[in-house]
């Protein structure tokens, strides 16, 4: 029998699947968490951006009206971007008085804990200085990861632990 040396035995390739299989089984859970990370961390640089959206059309005066965002804690977490930014709208409700300009959803999995469940928190951003009335913070959770959203009184926004 002739044996060509440049080639592998059955148990080399099966020691080498046997060691790329116990890399796998360590590796997964950190590749796991790192998606999940990944999935929260852009969720929240869009809200962070439809939020700066929202300020900006407020300041520039777009549609010479005040713009908002309402985010709601509900079966379907979601939020909107609002112009004007008199209220949240309401599931049903056939005359809201504010006019919704753009609605996203939060990814499924993701939630908002703050506002509370069942509640909304609208931020309505001043004409020309683009302020709010009081802090405000907004809280996203996915699988066991948190996310918190601040918008200070002077317009200020950010992610405290990102």
């Amino acid at each position: 029998m002739i044996r060509d040396k440049n080639a592998f035995t059955l148990i080399e390739a099966v020691i080498v699947i046997g060691i790329l299989s116990v890399l796998l089984a360590i590796l997964a859970p950190t590749l796991v968490g790192t998606f999940k990370e990944s999935d929260i961390d852009s969720a929240v640089t869009t809200i962070i951006s439809d939020i700066r959206i929202a300020q900006a059309n407020s300041t520039s005066g777009k549609d010479e009206a005040q713009w908002g965002v309402c985010f709601q804690n509900s079966t379907d977490d979601r939020y909107f971007i609002l112009s004007p930014p008199d209220d949240c709208p309401v599931s049903g409700d056939p005359t809201p008085s504010s006019i919704i300009k753009t609605e996203v959803f939060l990814k499924e999995g993701m939630a908002f804990t703050s506002p509370a469940s069942g509640a909304s928190t609208l931020i309505s951003f001043s004409r020309i200085r683009g302020e709010i009335t009081a802090n405000t913070t907004i809280t996203i959770t996915l699988r066991g990861l948190t996310r918190t959203i601040n918008i200070d009184k002077s317009g200020l926004i950010y992610c405290s632990d990102c």
